[in-house]
């Protein structure tokens, strides 16, 4: 079940769906697509240096938040460092195996009047995927975005010790053995006592 949430001012945001993370997903490749392709050309249109262009240009576009990822108790905990993000800028969506955290926060803007020395800020969008290494049950997640962190705690899926994951034996029989074995009251010949 593939599963997304707006975060909200509230501990548990409402679901929607993975088409929304899809969507941002495509925006963004776009922009960094454009603005690799722009490199190309201020440096002349030289070949060969196409993955540190997109490099670049992921850089300038994509705030790098920095996620770390435990488990405890049967629960897959990711914390986040989304600064500058409110909870309506983000959005997070879950599938078994992957966590997508996305957002695209408003430009901040300045009084007028008011001369602007020096700024030093991150990138407005954010865009991490981030594969885990055990499955998880994303219709029971819950997000929370406190004081710059975002958590975001999903329940792993416990496999029932019923399930028999070792190896399995298979006989190939041919069709007139099998038929033979299988009529009744024949003999290991096959005929009929």
């Amino acid at each position: 079940m593939d599963t997304a949430f707006r975060l909200g001012s509230r501990t548990r945001p409402p679901l929607v769906s993975m088409d929304r993370i899809s969507k941002r997903a495509n925006s963004f490749h776009e922009s960094v697509a454009r603005r690799a392709f722009q490199l190309f050309q201020n440096r002349g249109r030289v070949p060969g240096h196409d993955v540190d262009d997109w490099r670049c240009a992921e850089a300038e576009l994509l705030h790098s938040a920095h996620i770390e990822a435990a488990e405890l108790d049967g629960v897959l905990m990711v914390h986040a460092e989304v600064a500058g993000f409110r909870a309506s800028e983000l959005e997070v969506g879950i599938e078994p195996r992957r966590l997508f955290i996305t957002g695209e926060r408003v430009a901040r803007t300045h009084p007028a009047g008011r001369r602007l020395l020096y700024r030093d800020g991150c990138a407005e969008k954010l865009f991490r995927v981030l594969p885990l290494s055990v499955e998880v049950d994303p219709s029971h997640a819950t997000a929370e975005l406190r004081e710059g962190i975002l958590e975001v705690l999903i329940p792993t899926l416990a496999f029932s010790n019923s399930l028999a994951l070792g190896p399995k034996r298979h006989w190939l029989v041919r069709a007139a053995d099998y038929q033979a074995w299988m009529a009744p009251d024949r003999d290991s010949t096959g005929t009929t006592r």
